[in-house]
């Protein structure tokens, strides 16, 4: 009897496995669905970050939306892991696709909508 228990757990984590390993997966999302999704796409540079996740952003250029001020808050740590965005070096130049929240921008699409522009050396 146990040994048709375990060939029947073996069975249901083999058909399983592909359903549990892509839960959390965040697809990226077209040029065209991030500027839709988007309150706001800037491309800025980074002024400081602190270890909370928040970074502070100079706006460059604003390609669609609007910004109130020359500079804004980028939180890049969200409830799912998978959707913080990995960035803000000091000195390098980001496409970002925004989401407006009620005190700092977020990605439109996680890791995926923030595209570091500086050119490798």
């Amino acid at each position: 009897m146990t040994t048709f228990r375990f060939k029947l757990l073996v069975a249901a984590a083999i058909f399983c496995w592909p359903a549990i390993t892509q839960a959390n997966y965040v697809r990226p999302f077209s040029p065209a669905e991030k500027l839709k999704k988007s309150d706001v796409v800037v491309v800025a540079v980074p002024i400081s970050c602190a270890s909370s996740g928040r970074c502070e952003m100079r706006v460059r250029y604003v390609l669609k939306g609007q910004i109130s001020s020359e500079s804004f808050i980028l939180d890049r740590e969200l409830d799912i892991s998978e959707m913080t965005v990995s960035c803000c070096t000091p000195g390098h130049l980001y496409l970002m696709y925004l989401l407006a929240g009620p005190k700092a921008y977020g990605s439109v699409n996680g890791p995926y909508g923030v595209i570091d522009l500086t050119e490798p050396h």
